[in-house]
């Protein structure tokens, strides 16, 4: 079970070999919702809370990032968020960068679309910003959608995983630009892996994970939040120095090959819910032993 919502219907159902695969958080992320009355944002948050700890004693928990164990009392395994890395990729281009992922203000909308802007005005030759994924804030799609009619970027819209990764393959860079908030700090952008599993440098701001990925790795560039300027100084950089460009793109494909390849990963997932499978075996085989002996 993925969907955090789903837990909602599942509690109803009264099964003991669910899994709830954990993503996300959505407390946090509900201190943001602007669908959600300001006034009640906290209460929400915490009644979530409530129900993420009725769910750790109803089900097993799978856990995306280590850092969510902070908020659960037991341990539970971890499979991070990886991707099916290529064993070959093209190096960077000079033409176009990439953002991969939901469209939201939080994740950047409004700073990409000034990026484009400046983008598509640059003395040395315009370098072409592509949106690949879906915008489910009216107020973002209907800003991307101004911005594609201006002819300052390229708005694709949701694309299927292998469609989308052909379009970042071969890009000068990946934006990654979201937002300091909570719901962000305690979690990798998959887009950020994504980008380096394609062999194309990350441009990303300073969320904890992501900085210590791209620093430590030698893989992008990191900019201040919500600064288009530095944005386009960074894809300048890439663009004027083509051989440190392919460097970082070389640096997060090994990356992403080494520490984040679903062909790893999925042994260690398949393990896992194995181990829960047999648990969920024994316990139904003691309770049943228990109630012939009744």
């Amino acid at each position: 079970m993925h969907d955090p919502e789903l837990l909602v219907a599942a509690a109803g159902l009264r099964r003991r070999n669910l899994v709830w695969d954990v993503h996300e958080d959505p407390s946090a992320a509900l201190q943001i919702k602007e669908w959600v009355p300001k006034g009640l944002r906290a209460v929400a948050a915490a009644l979530w809370r409530s129900a993420e700890r009725q769910a750790e004693r109803s089900y097993e928990l799978l856990l995306a990032e280590f850092a969510y164990q902070e908020r659960f009392r037991r341990r539970h395994p971890v499979v991070p968020n990886t991707v099916m890395v290529p064993t070959k990729t093209l190096p960077p281009g000079r033409d176009r960068v990439v953002y991969l992922g939901t469209v939201t203000e939080a994740r950047g909308c409004s700073v990409m679309i000034s990026v484009a802007r400046m983008l598509a005005a640059l003395p040395g030759g315009p370098v072409r910003l592509e949106i690949i994924g879906e915008a489910p804030e009216r107020k973002s799609a209907e800003a991307l959608r101004q911005a594609e009619q201006e002819g300052i970027l390229t708005w694709h819209g949701f694309l299927p995983s292998q469609a989308a990764l052909a379009r970042i393959s071969g890009a000068l860079a990946g934006l990654s630009l979201l937002d300091d908030l909570p719901n962000f700090r305690c979690s990798l952008p998959t887009k950020v892996v994504e980008y380096g599993a394609c062999g194309i440098p990350v441009i990303t701001t300073p969320l904890p994970l992501a900085e210590r990925l791209v620093r430590g790795t030698n893989s992008g560039l990191v900019v201040p939040w919500r600064d288009p300027e530095a944005v386009v100084r960074a894809v300048v950089a890439l663009r004027n120095d083509l051989r440190h460009a392919a460097l970082l793109g070389r640096n997060g494909h090994a990356t992403a090959l080494e520490q984040y390849d679903w062909q790893t990963w999925s042994r260690r997932f398949v393990h896992e819910m194995e181990l829960l499978a047999d648990r969920a075996d024994a316990m139904h085989a003691t309770t049943s032993r228990a109630m012939d002996s009744g």
